[in-house]
């Protein structure tokens, strides 16, 4: 009962915190993460099979491959390819159910390196953004739902290994629903649509946006770079200073490219609600 119990706290928060993800790409991340929380809780609850255990958990893997192909127009079509990632985690399982049953299923090899590979791709990703810690305790959930068929060398066993996860989870959640926005006034326009857009996609498509950007903006001979932080002219002064020079063109092509590059992830009124806030 305490499973379900967390699972439906965890619901609620992201229920709650629904508006930061409308309008943009990662509905899909969103359904991914309440159906891997909600999928755990319930074969916890109704004490399932080790197969089944490990197919559910295998789902926490899902929000984060759902995030990586979270660009239009392909983003859809992606979710087909998260699919396959769960059924490919998930197929030594799936085949003792289905085609061996009362075998035990293995997971060794190259599979138990996977998962290192994709706690480190779902940690780096958050960590990069202002929800460091949270993204650090989604990597600590996710490698307590797998402890047991990680390499042999970092392997461990722990009781309630999933009530522990979705514990971990609940407060992964809860810190990034409920950390203090962080005070950006004065900053310029285009520079609340960076920083969202970064702390709203994370540190992967943040970095591939970033030079995307830089590189036309190299190509064009333009006096701007965008950094992590901000966007400045070349001789590193911040782009809000720069703004309020006598160069309106160049301030138009920037805030021009710039949407461009995020309406392939947001759509016009999510950009039109950073530009609002002060």
């Amino acid at each position: 009962m305490a499973n379900l119990l967390i699972a439906l706290l965890v619901t609620i928060l992201l229920v709650a915190q629904r508006a930061r993800v409308k309008g943009t790409t990662l509905v899909a991340s969103w359904i991914w993460t309440a159906v891997s929380i909600w999928s755990i809780a319930m074969v916890q609850f109704f004490e399932s099979s080790p197969e089944v255990n490990y197919c559910a958990s295998v789902l926490v893997f899902c929000p984060v491959m759902s995030t990586l192909g979270a660009r239009r127009p392909q983003n859809r079509a992606w979710e087909f390819i998260t699919a396959s990632l769960w059924i490919i985690l998930a197929l030594p399982a799936l085949e003792v159910l289905f085609a061996r049953q009362g075998e035990s299923f293995d997971v060794r090899g190259l599979r138990s390196w996977f998962f290192v590979v994709l706690i480190f791709i779902s940690v780096s990703n958050i960590a990069l953004s202002r929800f460091w810690i949270s993204g650090i305790l989604f990597g600590v959930v996710q490698t307590l739902l797998v402890s047991e068929f990680l390499p042999t060398w970092i392997q461990f066993s722990m009781e309630s290994s999933a009530t522990v996860a979705l514990v971990v989870a609940a407060i992964a959640i809860g810190l990034a629903c409920f950390l203090p926005v962080t005070d950006r006034t004065g900053r310029s326009g285009i520079d609340r649509i960076w920083l969202r857009y970064r702390d709203t996609f994370g540190g992967l498509w943040a970095v591939r946006t970033c030079e995307s950007i830089n590189a036309y903006a190299r190509m064009q001979d333009w006096e701007i770079r965008l950094t992590w932080d901000a966007f400045v002219s070349v001789d590193g002064q911040p782009w809000a200073d720069h703004e309020l020079s006598s160069d309106s063109e160049l301030v138009e092509k920037i805030h021009l490219l710039l949407k461009n590059q995020l309406r392939r992830f947001v759509d016009d009124a999510w950009i039109e609600t950073c530009l609002k806030r002060v």
